[in-house]
């Protein structure tokens, strides 16, 4: 009765969710309005790797009952037996990325980063609910929201929300994503400037495994009784918070556009500066309040609990200067070429804890990338990326990144890619060898090399 009253109540939750936003969908405008202004009722989205790019909403409801935003087109992932639990690829997918990692990935399938931000573009305010529950109160709810305030600021926010019991003690997890941006640009869009947030967090009850053998011993399948663990007093948790600030400015010509009886003034930026800075912190905190020294092994720390501490603390600043990919046209919008390039530094300061010891460490890189302009709209994409690590705990990093594509009017499309990096041993395996607070960059680096080649073709 307990689980049928949660059910209830979230049948109940979820029709006033949707309700909800079909209200804030239509606010404010009649519906003549709206039969004059198809237009205004459709959506797209960006992200902050491909401003140009823009991409449609997914409208389709197919196995929406199975659905959950971690699922993707890609190879499956295994986890500890539930959603929300710690999980990787079954995928043989190396961490390629040069630059700062702290070691710490179990739940980097379910955090969103300012890289998988969806910035909308949408002339109604635009809002998408979706909740998935399962038998065992099991939750899966997400959200979207984004609409514009005035000529001169826009704002979106997304969520999403795991909650899950498991099948065994201790295997409750508790993931909560949210990321929001609020934009200000001035009436021809020539200045910019942007506000991006992102939290993600993550609890979860440990068991550290069955303490039964009972697939040589099945007498707990037989009789229906619960599996003892190892573990009944130890928890997970992670946490980062991040924040942006960042500046635009363009640089080009102006043009007007005439509709109807109106001249729009327009700016066309051919360059663009931008500066971005930002600050933010990552936590992981593991506690066994009843350890046993004889499981824990050399792990083992402390007379009434095991536990380990990570916590970094990050200042970020970019500065870049980029073609914004279009040819001066005179007294009209520019002609889009299929070239887009772009160069800059970023520089992060990293304070790190590790239980008792501190270190701290400032990584300055030089990037730039060229790569297609979707505008354009042309068959052939192509992507080249570089990154060079100059100081701090990642110096002498190197990063390289190749892609073509090629989209046929009659066979589908096809897609080459290479990723090169030689990277410095992540933090937490440098710390499980070295205890030291001052980083000699003496370890020897890995070179990793990744090469795929896709071809889609619909029937």
């Amino acid at each position: 009765m307990k689980i049928l009253s949660c059910l209830n109540v979230k049948v109940l939750l979820t029709i006033s969710c949707i309700l909800t936003g079909l209200i804030s969908f239509a606010q404010n405008h009649s519906f003549k309005e709206h039969l004059d202004s198809l237009s205004a009722f459709k959506v797209f989205y960006f992200t902050q790797q491909r401003p140009d790019q823009l991409r449609g909403i997914d409208t389709g409801i197919h196995n929406i009952e199975e659905y959950n935003f971690i699922q993707k087109e890609e190879a499956e992932y295994f986890n500890l037996g539930n959603v929300g639990t710690a999980a990787y690829s079954q995928k043989f997918n190396p961490i390629t990325e040069a630059g700062f990692q702290s070691g710490l990935h179990p739940y980097d399938l379910y955090y969103i980063g300012f890289d998988s931000i969806k910035y909308f573009e949408c002339a109604r305010p635009y809002t998408h609910l979706q909740m998935n529950l399962g038998l065992r109160q099991e939750l899966n709810f997400s959200g979207d929201h984004a609409q514009n305030l005035g000529s001169h600021f826009k704002l979106g926010i997304h969520f999403n929300r795991i909650f899950s019991v498991g099948y065994y003690q201790r295997q409750k997890a508790v993931v909560n994503n949210v990321s929001a941006y609020i934009e200000y640009h001035t009436k021809n869009k020539r200045v910019s400037t942007q506000f991006s947030f992102i939290y993600n967090s993550a609890r979860t009850e440990e068991n550290l495994g069955l303490a039964e053998d009972f697939v040589n011993n099945p007498r707990s399948l037989v009789n229906k009784q619960e599996i003892d663990v190892n573990a009944l007093n130890a928890e997970n948790y992670y946490r980062n918070i991040h924040a942006r600030l960042s500046q635009k400015i363009g640089f080009g010509y102006p043009y007007t556009v005439s509709v109807d009886t109106f001249t729009i003034q327009k700016y066309q930026s051919l360059y663009e500066f931008e500066f971005v800075t930002g600050i933010g912190r990552d936590r992981n905190k593991f506690l066994d309040q009843q350890p046993d020294s004889l499981l824990y092994g050399i792990f083992y720390s402390g007379f009434d609990s095991a536990w380990f501490y990570y916590q970094n603390r990050a200042t970020h600043n970019e500065v870049w200067l980029r073609f914004t990919g279009f040819k001066k046209q005179n007294a009209q919008a520019g002609i889009p070429l299929n070239f887009i390039a772009g160069t800059g530094l970023v520089y992060d300061n990293f304070e790190i804890d590790q239980n008792t010891t501190g270190v701290t460490t400032n990584v300055l890189a030089w990037k730039a990338y060229l790569r297609s302009n979707a505008i354009k709209l042309s068959p052939l994409q192509y992507n080249a990326e570089a990154a060079v690590f100059l100081t701090g705990y990642n110096q002498g990093d190197v990063q390289a990144k190749a892609a073509v594509g090629y989209t046929f009017k009659k066979r589908g499309a096809i897609l080459a890619q290479a990723h090169w990096s030689l990277k410095e041993p992540e933090f937490l395996q440098y710390r499980f060898v070295n205890n030291s607070t001052i980083y000699q960059n003496d370890f020897t680096k890995s070179s990793t090399l990744h090469v795929s080649l896709d071809w889609q073709y619909k029937f």
